[in-house]
């Protein structure tokens, strides 16, 4: 098929584009970023922008499928300008991408949203498909709104696949858990009193991502889809920073914050921090693998691995 990755330049576009090109496909790249050095595609076109503006009818003709992944960074507390980036391209550039593709009848378009869109926690709860929505942060109220928006020209012919993904790690990944391999890698674990904690946090390697997108890139099904997807194992923060310590080399046993004093401080000055630290976020994936098939190929345990850096590997 001959696909278009909008945002292929990225994190995740650039592990999709050398996945798709593997399994035989014709890849597009529609990239802002003139550094294109090991962007595995077919061909790439320099676009000014993500937004509505872009000449979108133009640059996907002859497509058989979109994908979208352009977005600005998820921020805690936005400015202005990223509050507008976040209606620009996230709303504004995936609607505009999609009235392109109902007028140039591609057979569907793949949105990557964000687990956000359901809430940053669920507590006692696990989010499914039919989970109503509950995004607390403009990034999420944006993303939910293109959904809206993508669902609606979908009467109009046009299949849509929504994936809504918890925190995307991997090698080369800036998140969350990449910070938190730093933060392991530099400081000596008796002074990380997160012995003990008993949360179950949903997330996802880069590859099993990927391999969700391609099963949603060869869905032969005439119908739009709504897709939550995870790593096979939700973690607690304890056991994912003694898998990562492990890796390391370094010793797992971290300290106790027996009277829970680490933990109230870390609510009451870093409430976003604690939450994601403290938290859960239990996430079923039962509708992909039921209705595509896809069964990530790595483990969480796996993919933790393959996302320590070398230079994070030390002697015990």
């Amino acid at each position: 098929m001959r696909l278009a990755v909008i945002g292929a330049n990225g994190f995740i576009g650039r592990s999709l584009c050398s996945a798709l090109k593997r399994a035989g496909h014709n890849v597009l790249a529609l990239v802002r970023c003139i550094e294109t050095e090991d962007l595995q595609c077919s061909s790439v076109i320099f676009i000014n922008d993500a937004g509505p503006q872009e000449r979108w009818h133009e640059l996907i003709h002859g497509i058989d499928v979109v994908i979208y992944l352009a977005s600005p960074k998820a921020v805690d507390k936005p400015n202005s300008l990223q509050i507008k980036d976040y209606d620009r391209i996230i709303v504004g550039g995936a609607t505009a991408v999609a009235k392109a593709c109902v007028a140039k009848n591609v057979k569907r378009m793949i949105f990557l949203s964000s687990i956000k869109v359901n809430g940053e926690t669920s507590d006692e709860r696990v989010f499914t498909v039919h989970s109503k929505p509950n995004p607390t942060t403009k990034y999420a109220r944006a993303k939910l709104d293109a959904e809206h928006q993508l669902l609606a020209l979908s009467e109009k012919g046009l299949r849509i696949t929504i994936i809504r993904p918890p925190a995307v790690y991997g090698a080369q990944g800036k998140g969350n858990i990449n910070f938190l391999i730093n933060l392991l890698a530099n400081f000596p674990c008796w002074a990380i009193p997160l012995s003990d904690v008993k949360n179950e946090r949903a997330m996802i390697f880069i590859d099993n991502l990927v391999a969700a997108v391609i099963k949603s890139v060869e869905d032969r099904g005439e119908t739009s889809r709504l897709f939550l997807v995870r790593d096979p194992q939700m973690l607690s923060t304890t056991q994912l920073c003694q898998i990562l310590l492990r890796e390391m080399n370094r010793p797992e046993k971290l300290s106790g914050d027996p009277y829970s004093i680490f933990e109230a401080s870390a609510k009451r000055l870093f409430p976003r921090l604690a939450s994601r630290l403290y938290s859960s976020l239990r996430i079923d994936d039962s509708r992909i693998k039921t209705s595509l098939g896809w069964k990530a190929p790595f483990s969480a345990h796996e993919g933790l691995a393959l996302s320590v850096p070398k230079a994070a590997i030390g002697d015990k």
